[in-house]
């Protein structure tokens, strides 16, 4: 099964030395890196990070060039396809850094375009990663030559709702958006319409648990799979008023259309809706959410190499990725950053991201050419049908 199928709540607790020593054995731990200050170096100069709009806190980009004297250049986009074209057109030059999502790693490794992160050098940041997504890194993005990712923050993609129209004691489900009373107001994304049938098909029982982490180096097996879920798909599609194409900006606004009841949005996207407007809810669905980890890679051509490395060790100490969730709304891979996101923002993880739960996310598939190619063109034939 795939590893990403974990019990959060037990592999939370692993030992973090023991991590690194794992590391070590995986030949994932390069040279040391130059001297450097508090945060890896104390200079002047500028990084161009490529990453989702919502990702990085402009508040936090400033007070590293405070600190550091180094401008980071965020250029923002909304999703992973964005960041591949990027790098293909620019060949990795005039970039830094690049901020990809867990399951695009096979993606980097047939790219080639990006470089080995010094391990030695952010050793203190990689302790306060949360043993179990640093295990996922490990395991996931090691093309050989070392470790070529860290993992930054993570959320998923479930339901938002509407509380003043569904009421206080709704409890979230995938089975809600077929419902007949609800056709014309519901929303999902084109990408994750079909994962969303996916899910609750395997959840009555129509298709194999986790039937769908089989579909990605086999066309009979996506066939096989995937073709029930586009025609149950095709056969609501009179429930849909839109399928967002692009980031949290779309998501907030289609929110907050009247046509609105429940659809499936990223966290961010409510989250920070119900800091103004408590109707604006999110819950995972019994069925189960839809996760992801986005993190930060360094790019292959890049010459500051000490600069970027002073980035991530801010990024990831537990006090600037805290204060960082107050803005993009997503959680922290880090330990302890919690303690500074917030109680509004403890009140609300405790309540949506209980043990059950944690245990029940469904983790996207690493993606391949084959997964991709036949991916797209079943979105295709849903938006044409």
């Amino acid at each position: 099964m795939y590893d990403f199928m974990y019990n959060l709540s037990q592999v939370l607790q692993l030992n973090r030395r023991n991590l690194l020593k794992q590391a070590a054995k995986l030949g994932v731990v390069a040279g040391l890196a130059p001297a450097i200050s508090h945060y890896g170096l104390a200079s002047s100069g500028q990084l161009d990070l490529i990453g989702f709009d919502d990702s990085f806190d402009p508040a936090m980009l400033k007070r590293f060039k405070q600190e550091t004297g180094i401008k980071v250049i965020h250029k923002k986009i909304t999703s992973n396809t964005e960041i591949v074209d990027i790098i293909t057109k620019t060949r990795g030059v005039g970039y830094d850094l690049i901020a990809p999502t867990c399951n695009e790693n096979l993606v980097w490794q047939q790219m080639d375009y990006l470089l080995p992160l010094e391990l030695e050098s952010i050793e203190h940041s990689i302790q306060n990663i949360r043993p179990f997504f640093y295990k996922y890194a490990l395991k996931n993005w090691n093309f050989g030559n070392g470790l070529s990712w860290l993992p930054h923050i993570w959320g998923t993609e479930a339901i938002g709702y509407n509380q003043k129209k569904l009421g206080k004691n709704y409890v979230p489900s995938y089975s809600d958006m077929f419902k007949p009373e609800y056709r014309g107001q519901v929303i999902a994304g084109e990408y994750n319409l079909l994962f969303a049938c996916a899910i609750y098909l395997e959840y009555i029982r129509v298709l194999p648990k986790g039937g769908y982490l089989n579909t990605t180096d086999n066309v009979d097996n996506f066939e096989n799979y995937w073709q029930p879920v586009l025609q149950f798909a095709v056969s609501k599609k009179g429930q849909f008023f839109h399928l967002w194409k692009n980031g949290v900006a779309e998501q907030k606004k289609l929110m907050q259309n009247p046509k609105f009841t429940l659809g499936v949005v990223w966290d961010g996207a409510p989250l920070s809706l119900n800091a103004k407007n408590n109707n604006y809810r999110y819950g995972l669905p019994v069925e189960g959410a839809m996760a992801f980890i986005d993190g930060i890679a360094l790019v292959k051509y890049s010459n500051k190499i000490s600069e970027a490395t002073a980035f991530i060790n801010f990024l990831l100490s537990p006090k600037n990725a805290g204060t960082a969730i107050k803005y993009h709304h997503y959680n922290s891979v880090i330990d302890g950053a919690e303690l500074y996101a917030g109680k509004e923002y403890l009140n609300i993880y405790n309540k949506i991201y209980n043990p059950d739960s944690l245990e029940n996310l469904n983790f996207w598939p690493n993606l391949t050419p084959l997964f991709n190619d036949l991916y797209a063109e079943y979105i295709a034939k849903f938006k044409n049908a």
